[in-house]
């Protein structure tokens, strides 16, 4: 899991530099794998706005492009190799004399100096630079393309943390909680005795949202968000980084606010386009052996009796937990969209993804078993965060469960003995000292020393139940945030 050192700092209180908080991480429990700092070394870039371009004439394959100068003004020509971009674009300029960090340099060296040259007869002062040439993602078939109202003539680092560090850790097998920021900020503040904040999210809409049947118990709840007057578009810079940073490819607004809140709450969520389902309702049920899905993927998965699928009344359009059917997948002329976050059983997403071959973050995380209170929080997080960019208006929410809950996704009570965890540690830990600590990890400690993850009233914002599986647990935990 890659944690963007701002990220973490959005959701808890520290004041360490990175060095010393990988120190604190790695003698508790927190196994860091390693830091980077992707767009480190980069200068002199500014952002500028296509005035003009041209074939060169003396090159197929390039462009003799005309773009505002530095601080917005004037002009500069600029030879360029890519053709994603028109007139009218905000682009990132490097000037002469700036530096490029993902490039490699004439010398073989990482990193490029730039200066003003002729390429086939024509002077290019400086380059337009691609995301990956400047380190902010591995796109390399075009030039970043910045959203319309990015003011001209700013630094590239004034807009975004350009060489920023990031944290990667590994997240063990019964820490699914750790594949989230908020996760690993919530361990954090345990650790350093500080206080960490879950994102605030708004109330649901009372307008009415798509009919939904639960026909199985592979799926605890089931949340809709119906968002209208949808555009689609690039997300804005912030987004984008930090889904570079910890590893994803930005494609739009749409997805990538999805896959924002995936990697900040843990809870997966799945954007479709409303008006590409074909029935009045949806229905979660387990597949008929044989039945076949075309995946968003593009390939056609054959399915098995006991894959969990979202059928519209016609066909499957989801495997569940796993991955998205093609036909209701979001596209450029989206108006509408359903989007939802599910709870699902994490043997059953473990079976289908192993037998199919499809590991997806949404499985990763499914089958670690996400939060059970966790997807009210993120569908309303992601609608938020739409309606917040302009990128849509919230109408509709509706939210169906399972009763009763099935056995799985009840969260555990466990019997806490402190005289068994101060045996196991080796230190002689009082009753109420040990209390604090659990309660500091997210638990709710309650009579008899019961200590459990948070119940449904808080635990959106809490630990995943694998955080309290017993006395020796417990004193896993309280080690791990004591640093003995």
């Amino acid at each position: 899991m890659k944690l963007p050192l701002s990220w973490l700092k959005a959701l808890v209180e520290f004041d360490l530099d990175v060095e010393e908080l990988v120190e604190v991480m790695s003698h508790s429990g927190l196994e860091v794998e390693d830091v980077t700092t992707p767009g480190a070394g980069a200068a002199g870039i500014r952002t500028a706005r296509v005035l003009h371009w041209e074939p060169h004439p003396d090159a197929d394959k390039l462009r003799f492009v005309r773009v505002t100068g530095d601080g917005g003004d004037g002009e500069v020509e600029v030879v360029c190799g890519a053709a994603n971009f028109e007139v009218g674009d905000v682009v990132a300029h490097a000037l002469p004399g700036g530096h490029v960090p993902g490039v490699t340099g004439p010398d073989g060296a990482k990193g490029m100096e730039l200066s003003s040259r002729k390429i086939r007869g024509l002077t290019s002062h400086g380059m337009l630079a691609s995301p990956k040439e400047l380190e902010l993602g591995e796109d390399a078939g075009g030039i970043l393309v910045l959203p319309p109202d990015t003011p001209l003539g700013s630094s590239l680092d004034d807009l975004i943390p350009v060489g920023e560090p990031v944290i990667e850790i590994a997240v063990q097998a019964d820490r699914g909680d750790h594949l989230s920021v908020l996760g690993v900020a919530r361990d954090l503040a345990a650790i350093l005795d500080t206080t960490w904040r879950a994102p605030e999210v708004p109330d649901r809409p009372s307008g009415p949202s798509i009919p939904v049947s639960l026909r199985t118990d592979g799926c605890a709840s089931f949340h809709t968000w119906v968002l209208e007057d949808v555009t689609i578009g690039g997300s804005p810079l912030w987004l984008r980084q930090r889904l570079t940073q910890s590893g994803m490819r930005p494609i739009d607004v749409v997805v990538d606010v999805t896959n924002l809140v995936m990697l900040e709450l843990g809870q997966p969520l799945h954007a479709f386009d409303l008006d590409r389902i074909g029935g009045p309702s949806l229905t979660v049920r387990e597949a008929a052996d044989g039945e076949r899905l075309v995946t968003l993927d593009d390939v056609e998965r054959t399915l098995a009796a006991g894959d969990l699928v979202i059928d519209d009344a016609d066909h499957p359009i989801s495997l569940a937990g796993v991955m998205g059917g093609l036909d209701t997948e979001v596209v450029a002329d989206t108006r509408r969209v359903l989007l939802e976050a599910a709870v699902w059983e994490p043997t059953t997403i473990r079976r289908t993804s192993r037998r199919l071959g499809l590991v997806s973050e949404a499985s990763m995380r499914f089958e670690r078993a996400v939060d059970p209170a966790g997807a009210a929080r993120a569908v309303a997080r992601a609608a938020d965060l739409l309606v917040s960019l302009g990128s849509a208006a919230a109408t509709g929410s509706d939210v169906v469960a399972t009763e009763p809950a099935p056995a799985w996704s009840q969260r555990p009570s466990v019997r806490l003995d402190p005289a068994r965890v101060r045996r196991t540690l080796a230190v002689d830990l009082a009753d109420e000292v040990q209390v604090a600590l659990l309660e500091r990890a997210g638990a709710i400690v309650g009579p008899a020393s019961e200590a459990s993850a948070p119940d449904g009233a808080t635990s959106a914002d809490g630990a995943t139940s694998a955080d309290a599986a017993g006395s020796a647990d417990a004193a896993g935990s309280a080690a791990g945030h004591l640093d003995v």
